[in-house]
């Protein structure tokens, strides 16, 4: 699978920084970033995107605060399998997917093609994913 165009949604700098170092090394060829679901979802309805990364852990909008246990970034992939939209995508976050969530997943058919508890880790799959 050729992968040209790449969202990361992400409110951290740092983290936007070592995802963006891989995916440079790996020549992509359109890279967008959203810090938000409100604005992911925007760029996801406006073009096609190849591949995902999302941290788990996000605001929905500009200058909200994030709730103690939501998880936003697993709300978008529910919303886009709910729109038939189907992008393989790495989410990470230090807390997890729960199993029930995992089954949610499994059974809209989403493409999940991993699950990370670090950066480091996003890495190391996006490196091999993409190589």
């Amino acid at each position: 699978m050729q992968i040209r165009r790449i969202l990361i949604v992400e409110d951290e700098f740092n983290k936007i920084k070592r995802i963006v170092k891989v995916i440079q090394k790996n020549k992509i060829s359109e890279l967008f970033i959203a810090k938000n679901i409100a604005a992911a979802t925007q760029k996801i309805y406006e073009m096609d995107f190849d591949f995902l990364i999302t941290d788990l852990i996000l605001p929905r909008f500009v200058g909200e605060t994030i709730l103690k246990g939501e998880k936003a970034g697993f709300d978008l992939m529910l919303q886009l399998a709910k729109h038939n939209i189907q992008i393989p995508t790495i989410i990470y976050s230090f807390s997890p997917l729960s199993q029930k969530e995992m089954e949610t997943l499994r059974k809209v058919n989403y493409p999940l093609i991993a699950q990370a508890m670090d950066i480091a880790v996003v890495e190391r799959i996006l490196q091999e994913y993409l190589s």
